[in-house]
């Protein structure tokens, strides 16, 4: 069955409290409900939802409608793509359309930090990558899909770029932390073993007395 939520605040398991400083009574669409729609695909009964609009109807839900004109404006300043984005966190939806909202918000600002960089990206980026991370493993639907037959999951950009910022400022325990979340997904991830395998060497030359590199 179709699931959709008033906003990512509802989503159980996410412990999101909400977007700091949106008035959400304020946005097309707060309050919007779709209607499930049945169809065959594939010799099978599939639901889909129909979001109303002033026009008519749409599939796209009010978050990923919002979300949307973020997605297209690669001039727009870091504040009025976090506001975007946090608006579009307090619209209806369903937990792919959170996904990919904060997913497009992370991945712009990571190119900006390494364009222009901005310490001050950094913190944004840690907090947006655990909130999608949080939004996955309490949906994991939500990135699943089925490849002949096997139930794969898309690739989450979360996990990548937590574990190359805990890597790159020394915390590597936190990044060790991250990788074994993303392994739930990504069985064949090596980063792993591979952080393991350093915390290792580091921790048997402490105990050696030799200082750590």
């Amino acid at each position: 069955m179709v699931q959709w939520f008033p906003r990512l605040a509802d989503v159980p398991g996410v412990n999101y409290a909400g977007s700091p400083g949106v008035q959400r009574t304020r946005l097309a669409g707060y309050n919007a409900q779709p209607k499930v729609v049945m169809f065959a695909f594939d010799g099978k009964r599939r639901e889909s939802l129909s979001w109303p609009t002033g026009e008519g109807e749409t599939s796209a839900s009010p978050a990923k409608r919002h979300g949307f004109l973020m997605s297209n404006d690669r001039d727009e300043s870091t504040q009025s793509r976090l506001t975007r984005m946090y608006e579009a966190l307090e619209l209806p939806g369903e937990a792919p359309d959170y996904h990919f909202i904060i997913q497009t918000c992370i991945e712009a600002l990571w190119k900006r930090q390494r364009q222009e960089q901005e310490p001050s990206l950094l913190a944004h980026i840690e907090h947006l990558c655990w909130l999608d991370i949080r939004l996955v493993e309490a949906q994991p639907d939500a990135i699943a899909y089925d490849h002949q037959g096997t139930r794969s999951y898309f690739h989450v950009l979360a996990f990548e770029y937590l574990i190359r910022l805990y890597e790159r400022e020394g915390f590597l325990h936190e990044a060790l932390e991250v990788a074994q979340c993303a392994t739930r997904f990504s069985p064949d991830l090596t980063s792993a073993e591979q952080l393991r395998q350093r915390l290792d060497r580091i921790e048997a030359e402490d105990a050696s007395g030799n200082t750590a590199v």
